[in-house]
């Protein structure tokens, strides 16, 4: 089982803004320990009093103070595209429903459409354009739940360098958050990130996003 002081020293060199904090005196270690409390229970699989990561805290800090952050990488993302006047609407996940969302999604292909899924464990969301959402009231026999039809989507592509870069996803999250914009869904490829919010948002979002994250920005991370 990991110690207390390991999981700290992986903790906060694992984060860059710990370090700089740190480097330059910058944090109050109290609050610190609260914020890191659950990420030490988790790395030790046990419960930790906050006291004793301030304690461990307190008798590492000339130490942490002596490390600097690795320098920034800049981020940018290559592409950013919108796509209005979607549909949303969940399924009881079954083999019924796949059978049924197999068929539509053919016939959506046919017609130069747009179709996506996203599958969890009991349900699947499935987006499709306004235009074609006749087709699921059509062709599917379960109830159609938490159906959403104004919604849009941004998407964002960036180079491969960047997957393996830590928080980049939430980064282009918390983005949106500031601006108050409810994310309805999620989805992903290996260098594309497409966030579905509603229509009525999407002109901020764009305009969020390419202002932040623009090649012209080079956001550090």
């Amino acid at each position: 089982m990991i110690k207390i002081s390991d999981a700290i020293k992986e903790i906060v060199h694992n984060n860059d803004q710990l370090l700089f904090g740190f480097h330059h005196q910058l944090l109050n270690l109290s609050q610190v320990a609260r914020f890191i409390q659950p990420l030490v229970e988790a790395r030790t699989q046990k419960s930790v009093q906050v006291s004793a990561i301030l304690m461990n805290l307190s008798r590492m800090h000339p130490q942490l103070a002596q490390h600097q952050a690795r320098p920034p990488q800049k981020f940018y993302i290559d592409k950013i595209n919108i796509h209005t006047d979607l549909c949303a609407f969940t399924l009881v996940k079954t083999s019924q429903s796949h059978r049924d969302l197999n068929r539509m999604y053919s016939e959506i292909q046919k017609r130069d459409g747009f179709m996506t899924l996203t599958e969890g464990i009991s349900e699947i969301t499935t987006i499709v354009e306004s235009e074609n959402f006749g087709l699921a009231e059509t062709w599917i026999n379960a109830p159609l739940r938490l159906v959403n039809r104004d919604i849009a989507s941004v998407g964002v592509v960036f180079h491969e360098k960047f997957i393996e870069v830590p928080g980049l996803l939430y980064m282009i999250l918390q983005t949106l958050t500031m601006q108050h914009i409810n994310i309805v869904e999620l989805a992903s490829t290996a260098t594309e990130f497409i966030i579905y919010i509603d229509q009525k948002d999407i002109y901020l979002a764009f305009d969020t996003i390419l202002s932040k994250f623009g090649k012209q920005r080079q956001v550090a991370i």
